[in-house]
């Protein structure tokens, strides 16, 4: 599964080829740290962005959408992600950030070795207009304007390398 509002810039057949049967990466690196420690437990953070998933046959069935559907009704969830990482939390295989760099996630070490970048927040790259209008005042703060420019070349690359095709 992927969202509608990412692009892949490079070879992803390492995770298209995994055989695992809930595949997710990883959304920060304190809540990598916090699972691998055996702390995560706090419905309020997630462990993985549901924005890119691999989801085996073993899942794709009645009981598990039945099962979900279940936990969306059991009380106030903010959106689908939250139901996602509570139900698979314990059956979720996390692979590199790599794979799907929230734009809220990048950094200086990160933003050149992303296959799959994810453009969360309300306003896209895609729109017209200024930085104002491609990025979320607080993408904008965290990441700063360096790395939306960043962000916005290499948008306009994967384009122009699409167009050319």
């Amino acid at each position: 599964y992927f969202d509608s509002d990412i692009i892949v810039v490079d070879n992803i057949s390492e995770f298209l080829s995994n055989e695992s049967d809930f595949i997710a990466s990883s959304y920060t690196m304190n809540m990598l740290s916090d699972v691998l420690a055996g702390s995560y437990n706090d419905d309020r953070n997630h462990l993985f962005n549901a924005g890119v998933l691999s989801i085996s046959k073993k899942y794709l069935n009645n009981q598990t959408y039945d099962n979900l559907i279940k936990l969306a009704n059991s009380r106030y969830w903010s959106g689908n992600q939250q139901i996602l990482n509570h139900f698979f939390q314990k059956k979720c295989d996390l692979v590199s950030q790599q794979y799907n760099l929230t734009t809220d996630q990048i950094t200086p070490t990160n933003i050149h070795n992303a296959k799959v970048y994810h453009f969360v927040g309300n306003n896209k790259i895609w729109n017209p207009g200024s930085y104002i209008s491609k990025f979320d005042s607080g993408i904008l703060r965290s990441i700063g304007l360096s790395y939306c420019s960043q962000l916005l070349k290499i948008y306009r690359q994967c384009c122009e390398s699409i167009s050319m095709s």
